[in-house]
């Protein structure tokens, strides 16, 4: 009996939620191509899809139950093998179109490795790839791969990094492809992909060991153009075996960002960080931050919902609207950030519930560590480990929205399930299995349907009928799903993703394959396809990513030909190109192509020593007391027309010295002043070195596209010298500094030189050398003295146009030259001595310095009060030539300006800036000694009568509340003084820090404060005290300690208004033997004399119209004032209420002493001093409530309180 099948992998199959299938394995010699297949006795060969490539594994879709197939051989029928499949057997049991049995493409979303989402793939012509070519698996290969691997390159503060990029060297294709490379080009990392350095430098090292198998290396260092700093960059290999890789590489800064916790980590409350060395310019670097709770889950938090990172050193985990710290136990958050290694910082929370162990978690508690919420939502959780071929790596996971295509996907599950898998199904599978299905959808079809509607209208069907639904019959009432994602990626046929595609792109048709038929150098680029209809709808061509498409004048497209021919001016020999076609109903494609190089042949490079020599002479230079010996070496490039020296891409110099290392040269300018460098001449065909020393050298020479490199050895000799007795330098008889005539011209030194018998000026100067001022090399100009670097040119003092050119005197721009200390010249001429002269700081030749003049005597008090001015007298003249005042630091501090004011003979220094006690001042004054005087500033003494004048309350832009503290008995300068040596406050017993700066005050802190800003932030006029430690169940204490004036308390009630206490000792009648406290508003104490009544016309300016009445009558009620008119009242008392509240609390004697002190007045003082403080303290605004009578001073005082402010705190009382 002939077996055509194998029996056991030939049985009815279910894919989940992918239909019913019957799977035919044929045996060794058969396959789907040349058998004849029946169902039933029913003829379905046609109807055969294959799952493998050569056709041994097919498949049939099914609608219901076949009883038999049967399979025959096409070349001999009578080679046949039944296989029964079941009992009963159902009509129409296979499914007869050729489409429509399952939708053709599956949307899913699942947590993706960033090293796979983010990497390209591309094809065997160096093509992205996007979509898989076949839905077919080969079984007889293994397959291969060439992903390339790139570690953090870490960049040192003061150094350079070094970036490795990694592939597979293990077959002979990997070899060929790594062996070809011949360009790697700089892209910038963003989606543009800018190419922003075309050539970088690197070295190749193949064959390298690495795990179990070899890899070939790239290296490359920083520092080239535009590779200076730390960050995501691609690298773009170009190789000439085919195609061109883009590879992701990141540069991270040495030091490693740190995380402080500024306060105790709390279930469901934010928690700050203090962030150090994370610099960065405009947009964060933050790119994933996650978080590791008690269980162990590792979740994805999302800027602005769940952190943020305030400027550099600020970073805020939000847990007020989502709590993420609601366990007890021990966290560690992680950022990861562009251009920084990644860091962590681990915390412990005490409060909160019982971490719950992950077995006994639901399975919407373990789904929600992921928190998908839709299918572009990201993923907030770790997931398993991968490659870039099956899922996602490690917990570096983004989520991404993934297609499948059906047919690929059924093929691998039914391989799966007759255990003939291989890598790439496995791969599939891999990504399937993890996926979360969202909806269905047919290529070049906008509408999606909802997955679960899908799945679930099958399986009634299922259910119903017995029979499978297709999706062609689905579609007609299906539920449509509104969810289009903006992004996905394609699983591909070998498991790996295809390339990111956008605004929905993947729904659209395959593009068919373009091919590049012509490409060389001058002429035009032709692209060809077979279909037709294709090359109809091409709406526009994008160049190397570029945001507008390529001029419709730049190409042209031949229908019947099938060709698009784009102009030759568009591209760039040797240029690597990728080409973006886009067609109406069709997927976008990329043509990645190297334009063509015609390139020179049979090239040779050649030493051209001067006639009858068999070395380059090198003359002597003599530099900074340093003898050299250079030459010019000349090399010729045979049988090139000047394409290879155009294209240089590296010269290197090896010396034939034991140990010598192979050195970089470049062109001049790069490397140091006394290095070797190289030039090209113009018609390209020669390379000159200029400074050789003596030595034998072998020369190579690289150039961009040529493969082929080319080397010389050459020998430099010294030149044998004639021994020339030098003569003298001339004198330098004067330097002196001049302003420039011109206004692009720079300010300049002059050297004015001596003639002699023995020395010409003009001709000593003709032959000058070098020109060295301090350590700064100076160049000679060759017209006018230059404003971007150090010259010196010869000039004629009596001719400044230079016309006559009777040079006798030199002109240097002042790049060299020091303002603090005596400046060295060194000149060097040709046949001359060298020449040294010194210039002082003032710009004068050393030994014609100015003599100084003793500084006259000033006079007047050199004590004064702290924040006082100095004022001294002296001579008008002195005075005039003042330059600066300076107050000497210590040896830890640099000295200080003070501002000072010269009128007449009067000089005025500003002292705010001093310490108490004694202070060194320095007076530099031009022509004139330097005079230092001795100020004594006396601090404010500690029983200076400094006390609370008025306590307000405001509120915050945040909605915090804190307290605006003013003070009496000091104001101006010494009041600035006195808030800012306020060190410490203490708040209901507990102690406050000091805020840097009050309009960022936080929960217990305090600063001095400015309500008026208007002439400066430090124009200082309260306390800003936060009201986070005061209570509202009782009354308050505030105690404030100053440097020099000891302690001030201050006492609140419980609705933070200023307790004002007046102990008064009434009469025994009343109280007896007993000191109570009053408010002083309204009562009459036997002390007071009776005022008289005002007549109503005096009441009107003080009291509002619905108040007259009551006055008298509540003026007279102590006992039964209302609470609240008497925290207003007590709040508003001013100095003067304090003052005679005090005053009430002394014996007959002090009242005495009181009346004699008033004068003249006498008791009707006393009288018209009472009735204004009574006015005061009963003034009402429109609103009826007590005004603050320290509000009232500060806008007599000039506005010094903000009006806003008051106004603020008025509605708060409200």
């Amino acid at each position: 009996m002939v077996s055509l099948v194998d029996e056991t992998k030939t049985k009815l199959t279910e894919v989940n939620s992918l239909g019913w299938w019957l799977p035919i394995a044929f045996d060794e010699g058969y396959n789907a191509g040349n058998t004849v297949v029946k169902v039933d006795g029913k003829d379905v060969t046609n109807l055969l899809t294959p799952i493998t490539d050569d056709g041994r594994m097919a498949k049939l879709a099914l609608l219901g139950t076949p009883g038999k197939v049967t399979v025959s051989s096409k070349e001999d029928a009578a080679k046949e093998e039944t296989v029964v499949l079941s009992n009963e057997s159902q009509e129409d049991a296979v499914y007869e179109e050729n489409d429509g049995y399952l939708p053709e493409k599956i949307l899913t979303h699942e947590p993706v490795a960033y090293w796979d989402y983010y990497l390209t793939n591309y094809d065997e012509n160096g093509n992205a790839r996007i979509s898989p070519k076949k839905t077919t698996y080969n079984l007889n290969e293994e397959k291969q791969t060439h992903p390339s691997y790139s570690p953090d390159a870490v960049l040192p503060k003061n150094g350079k990094a070094a970036v490795t990029i990694l592939f597979n060297y293990n077959t002979d294709e990997e070899k060929e492809w790594f062996d070809g490379i011949r360009k790697l080009e700089l892209v910038e990392y963003n989606e543009q992909k800018n190419t922003i350095n075309s050539s970088l430098v690197f070295d190749s090292e193949k064959n390298v060991a690495h795990g179990q198998g070899r890899v070939g290396q790239l290296t490359i260092q920083t520092g080239q153009s535009n590779f200076f700093n730390n960050g995501r960059y691609y690298v773009r290999v170009v190789s000439s075996a085919g195609g061109s890789a883009l590879v992701p590489i990141h540069v991270v800064n040495e030091t490693v960002p740190t995380l402080e916790l500024k306060e105790t980590p709390q279930s469901g409350k934010n928690l700050h960080f203090a962030v150090s060395d994370l610099v960065y310019a405009i947009e964060t670097p933050i790119e994933r931050v996650t978080l590791e709770d008690p269980n162990g889950t590792v979740s994805d938090l999302k800027m602005l919902d769940d952190w943020y990172l305030y400027s550099q050193d600020l970073f805020v985990l939000y847990n007020d609207n989502t709590d993420h710290l609601p366990y007890k136990g021990n966290y560690k958050i992680t950022v990861y950030a562009n251009g920084f290694r990644s860091f962590s910082k681990s915390f412990k929370v005490k409060t909160g519930a019982e971490p719950v162990k992950e077995k006994e978690q639901t399975n919407g508690q373990k789904m929600a560590a992921y928190g998908f919420d839709g299918i572009s939502t990201a993923s907030t959780g770790s997931s398993g480990s991968g490659s870039s071929s099956g899922s996602s790596s490690g917990s570096s996971a983004i989520s991404a929205n993934l297609i499948f295509d059906s047919d690929l996907l059924v093929n691998a599950h039914l391989l799966e399930q007759i255990k003939m898998e291989n890598d790439a199904s496995k791969a599939v599978m891999k990504w399937w299995d993890n996926a979360i299905p969202d909806a269905v959808f047919d290529t070049g079809d906008d509408e999606f349907f909802r997955w679960t509607d899908y799945v679930n209208k099958s399986e009634n069907q299922k259910y119903e009928e017995n029979r499978m639904l297709p999706f062609a019959d689905y579609r007609e009432n299906g539920a449509l799903d509104p969810n289009h994602p903006a992004t996905a990626k394609e699983v591909l046929e070998d498991g790996l993703l295809g390339d990111i595609q956008y605004n929905g792109n993947f729904s659209r048709q395959d593009a068919p394959a373009i091919t590049v038929v012509q490409n060389k150098e001058g002429e035009p680029v032709v692209l060809q396809t077979e279909d037709t209809e294709y090359i109809e709808a091409v709406q526009s061509i994008v160049v190397n990513g570029n945001w507008q498409a390529l001029s419709k004048t730049k190409y042209f497209i031949d229908k019947e030909a099938s060709t698009i021919t784009i102009d030759a001016d568009v591209f760039k020999a040797g240029e690597e190109y990728k080409l973006t076609v886009d067609a109406t109903g069709y997927k976008s494609q990329s043509i990645a192509f190297t334009y063509d190089k015609v390139l020179e042949n049979d090239l040779s490079l050649t030493v051209d020593y001067a006639e009858d020599k068999e070395a380059f002479a090198a003359e002597k230079k003599e530099d900074s007391n340093k003898t050299y010996y250079f030459a010019n070496a000349e090399f010729t490039v045979n049988g090139s027309k000047g394409d290879f020296l155009k294209n240089l891409k590296s010269v290197t110099l090896l010396s034939d010295e034991e140990d010598a290392v192979e050195r970089n040269i470049y062109t001049k300018g790069v490397s140091s002043s006394n290095d070797v460098y190289y030039e090209v001449s113009g018609d390209g065909k020669k390379l000159i070195l200029h400074q050789v020393q003596p030595g034998t050298y072998k020369l190579t020479l690289h150039s961009n596209y040529y493969t082929e490199t080319l080397r010389c050895e050459f020998v430099v000799e010294k030149e044998k010298e004639e021994i020339k007795e030098e003569m003298p330098a001339p004198e330098v008889v004067k330097f002196s500094k001049h302003k420039a005539s011109w206004s692009f011209d720079p300010d300049f030194g002059r050297a004015s030189f001596k003639n002699s018998t023995k020395t010409s000026v003009k001709d000593y100067l003709t032959k000058i050398t070098s020109v060295k001022v301090g350590k700064t090399e100076y160049t000679k100009a060759s017209y006018s003295l230059s404003s971007y670097k150090p010259t010196w040119k010869m000039s004629d003092a009596d001719d400044p146009d230079n016309n006559v050119q009777n040079f006798d005197c030199i002109d240097f721009t002042l790049d060299g030259f020091s303002t603090e200390e005596s400046t060295d010249v060194t000149i060097q001429a040709e046949g001359y001595e060298e020449l040294t002269f010194t210039v002082t700081k003032d710009m004068k030749l050393a030994g014609d310095e100015e003599k100084l003049l003793p500084a006259p005597e000033l006079t007047g008090s050199t004590t004064v009060d702290t924040g006082d001015p100095l004022v001294l007298t002296g001579d008008e003249e002195y005075l005039k030539a003042i330059k600066s005042v300076k107050v000497t630091g210590n040896d830890e501090e640099e000295d200080a300006a003070l501002e000072f004011k010269v009128n007449g003979t009067t000089l005025t220094i500003q002292t705010g800036t001093l310490d108490s006690g004694l202070n060194e001042v320095v007076i530099e004054a031009k022509g004139y000694d330097n005079q230092s005087i001795t100020v004594t500033v006396e601090s404010q003494k500690a029983d200076t009568e400094i006390e609370v004048s008025s306590v307000v309350k405001e509120r915050s832009w945040t909605g915090d509340y804190y307290l605006l503290i003013r003070f009496n008995g000091v104001e101006g300068e010494k009041l600035k003084t006195f808030l800012k040596e306020i060190d410490s406050v203490a708040v209901n017993g507990t102690e406050y820090s000091k805020a840097s700066v009050s309009s960022l005050l936080r929960s217990g802190e305090f600063a001095p404060h400015a309500t008026d800003t208007s002439y400066s932030n430090d124009n200082y006029d309260c306390l800003k005290v936060s009201a986070s430690g005061l209570s509202e169940e009782e009354d308050n204490e505030i105690l404030i300690y100053t440097k020099n004036n000891g302690m001030i308390k201050c006492k609140l009630d419980k609705k933070w208004k200023l307790i004002k206490e007046s102990k008064t000792l009434l009469a025994d009648e009343v109280l007896p033997s007993e000191i109570v406290t009053t408010p002083t508003e309204g009562v009459t104490t036997p002390e007071q004399t009776p005022e008289e009544p005002k007549t109503n016309d005096e009441n009107k300016a003080d009291v509002p119209d619905g108040d007259k009445k009551n006055e008298t009558d509540d003026a007279n009620k102590a006992p039964e004032v209302d609470e609240d008119k008497k925290e207003d009242s007590d709040e508003s008392k001013d100095t003067s209420d304090e003052k005679k509240d005090e005053t009430s609390d002394k014996g007959d004697a002090d009242k005495d002493d009181s009346k004699d002190e008033s004068g003249e007045t006498g008791d009707d003082s006393k009288k018209n001093e009472t009735d204004e403080s009574k006015d005061n303290d009963s003034k009402k605004d429109e609103t009826g409530d007590v005004k603050d009578d320290t509000s009232d001073k500060e806008e007599s005082d000039g506005g010094k309180g903000d009006a806003s402010e008051k106004e603020e705190s008025v509605s708060e009382e409200e």
